[in-house]
C-alpha cells in the first residue's frame, strides 16, 4: 500500500497497484440508482496481446477517453509494431 493525501494504492501481488482511491472535492454521496467508475487498466502478458485488443476494440468504435501518464500515441506505436520494429524498443516507449 502506498498512501499520501492526493491518492492511495492498493495491491495483493506484483503489480504496482490494482486499485487506487482518491478523493474527489465536491463528490456527493451515492443514491440506489449511483452507477460509476471512474478508470480501469488492463495488464497485457505481451505487447503483441495489448496492440490486438487496441486495435479490436478501436474497430467496435471504442477509444480511451483520456491515457494518465502514457507518453506515446497508441497508433503510432501499433504502426511500428506493424512494421516491425524491435517490440524491446517499443517496450521502452511504455
Amino acid at each position: 500500500m502506498l498512501e499520501d493525501a492526493r491518492v492511495c494504492f492498493l495491491t495483493y501481488d506484483d503489480e504496482h497497484h490494482r486499485l487506487a482511491l482518491i478523493p474527489v472535492p465536491g463528490l456527493q454521496a451515492p443514491t440506489e440508482s449511483t452507477l460509476g467508475l471512474a478508470s480501469k487498466a488492463y495488464s497485457y502478458a505481451t505487447l503483441r496481446d495489448l496492440l490486438s485488443t487496441w486495435k479490436r476494440l478501436k474497430q467496435q468504435g471504442i477509444r480511451p477517453y483520456r491515457l494518465i501518464g502514457m507518453p506515446f500515441v497508441p497508433q503510432d506505436l501499433a504502426a511500428a509494431f506493424e512494421i516491425g520494429a524491435p517490440e524491446e524498443k517499443l517496450l521502452r516507449c511504455l
